[in-house]
């Protein structure tokens, strides 16, 4: 009965901190810092610290993107905005209000829903399903190990149409990670916007092998990018 009633103690001693964890990654992302996110993020530290190209990313949306999408991890918009897709349907997903409100006036040309949720948690009850789902640079900022965050996979799943596919990229700590590109992702995993120093592509594999029957990933750079679907064809 202690074992259990320790168990229990510890467990929630862990929610706690990988909540507190997930409230200090969502600070950055307050009004005052949003305006610097895009040449943060997809002029500078995307293309010259994690080696990914920005037009890379772009025409990954050109490809997998269908026209009932699901965008979870907003940001500000910018890479549906510079895909700029045509007869589209766009809902968006975030737990930052900052981050929907700003990309809902951005993408605001297709009239976007917004949904305020955290993807850890089974999504509501809801009728309405998506062809695509694209979830890029978030899975490194979620606390937690793949053994945890994984369940993002499962819950996102349950919003896609029969056949759907998912597509994303996170940031991991790899063998291709410069000197520069460690110090970097070190630094933001302190001052706690990043929660990926235990994560790898094994265990990112794995974690989307559990709920979808055909993935691939690979890796540009510091760089994992993924698709999943239980749809071949749809990779």
């Amino acid at each position: 009965m202690n074992n259990i009633k320790n168990q229990s103690h510890i467990n929630k001693i862990e929610t706690a901190i990988l909540k507190n964890r997930t409230a200090t990654s969502q600070w950055y992302f307050n009004p005052l810092l949003l305006p610097l996110y895009d040449f943060f993020v997809y002029r500078f530290v995307s293309q010259y610290i994690w080696g990914c190209s920005n037009d890379l990313l772009i025409n990954r949306y050109k490809h997998y993107l269908n026209k009932n999408h699901l965008e979870v991890g907003v940001g500000t918009g910018y890479l549906i905005d510079h895909c700029n897709p045509t007869n589209f349907n766009l809902d968006l997903m975030d737990l930052s209000r900052s981050c929907l409100d700003q990309s809902r006036k951005r993408l605001s040309r297709y009239s976007p829903s917004i949904i305020r949720h955290n993807i850890l948690e089974v999504p509501m009850e809801e009728d309405k399903r998506y062809d695509s789902i694209g979830i890029n640079y978030v899975m490194h900022c979620v606390a937690g190990d793949y053994t945890g965050k994984g369940i993002a996979f499962d819950n996102l799943k349950k919003l896609l149409n029969d056949g759907g596919v998912i597509f994303g990229a996170t940031v991991l700590p790899t063998n291709q990670s410069s000197a520069i590109t460690k110090l970097f992702m070190n630094l933001l995993n302190r001052i706690g916007i990043f929660n990926n120093s235990g994560d790898k592509i094994e265990d990112l594999k794995k974690a989307l092998k559990q709920h979808f029957k055909h993935v691939e990933v690979e890796i540009t750079s510091s760089v994992a990018l993924f698709v999943a679907s239980d749809d071949e064809g749809r990779l």
